[in-house]
């Protein structure tokens, strides 16, 4: 992508170059994987992340899980969760070599006099997937626990509802559903600070591509503090457009790719990012 771009920039006599990655792209880097250490059972399950059928396979995923580190600040709950899918040292991984290979490509558009603006992506928060225990202890209170919580969303009984995820955490203490469940229903209680930050708890414990979000955003503003370049910040534009507080299908076709009114808000946010760093007029 790096070389592509350069080229592509020369071949279109570019006046400005966009950097707006960061979604489930990022997570391709599976050729990391050999040289991590347990890399047999790293790509075991780096690979049934990306699998639709994971839920299923959870029962079998049985390896003791190492404890996440930080990767970064935006905005995100402080100290390091605990990964229900996602290996810790596999979003090390590719988030370290994101950030290195969008630094160089940074560099290389700007040592050919262009300007540079770097976009932080957001991600469909209602979208993240729910895990559901089919057999094993909890499973029969954690599918009543989870119904409750839907239910009383539904009904507008927003505390009823967070009180029945805090319930749901106990049980499923490694999953992402109940960190997703808290959220809306802190959203719907107008505690949006708390909602954001239940949010990304959600997405780092995600089984798909916006599992490596949180740490993607902070390398991207990591980058353009170190090249002092303008940000774009597309995830706070979705925040503020979206119908309630977090971005969720109103914006997006799915869990990641944004729909005509999604794409037009992030469009607005890029032309007033461009406009401020003084890149057009």
């Amino acid at each position: 992508v790096h070389s592509l771009a350069v080229a592509a920039a020369d071949q279109f006599d570019a006046e400005a170059v966009v950097i707006y990655t960061g979604h489930n792209e990022v997570g391709e880097g599976r050729q990391l994987l050999d040289a991590l250490p347990g890399a047999s059972a790293t790509a075991w399950r780096a690979a049934a992340t990306r699998l639709h059928l994971v839920g299923l396979l959870s029962s079998l995923l049985a390896a003791e899980e190492s404890p996440a580190e930080e990767v970064g600040e935006y905005p995100q709950p402080d100290g390091g969760p605990s990964y229900e899918f996602h290996d810790p040292s596999f979003e090390r991984a590719v988030v370290a070599r994101f950030e290195r290979e969008l630094g160089d490509a940074a560099r290389a558009l700007r040592r050919r006099g262009l300007p540079v603006l770097l976009v932080v992506p957001s991600f469909n928060h209602h979208g993240l997937r729910i895990r559901r225990l089919s057999s094993g202890s909890g499973a029969e209170l954690a599918a009543e626990l989870e119904l409750r919580a839907f239910e009383h969303l539904e009904a507008g009984d927003v505390e009823a509802s967070l009180a029945a995820a805090l319930q749901l955490r106990e049980v499923l203490p490694g999953a992402g559903s109940p960190w997703l469940l808290a959220s809306l229903a802190l959203d719907g209680a107008g505690r949006l600070p708390e909602a954001e930050e239940a949010a990304w708890e959600a997405a780092r414990r995600n089984q798909l591509g916006s599992a490596l979000t949180p740490g993607v955003a902070a390398a991207i503003l990591r980058v353009a503090e170190q090249q002092d370049l303008p940000v774009a910040d597309v995830h706070a534009r979705l925040h503020r457009e979206a119908v309630g507080h977090l971005p969720g299908y109103d914006l997006h076709w799915d869990y990641v790719h944004l729909n005509p009114r999604g794409s037009a808000a992030a469009a607005a946010e890029l032309e007033a990012s461009l406009r401020s760093a003084g890149i057009v007029d």
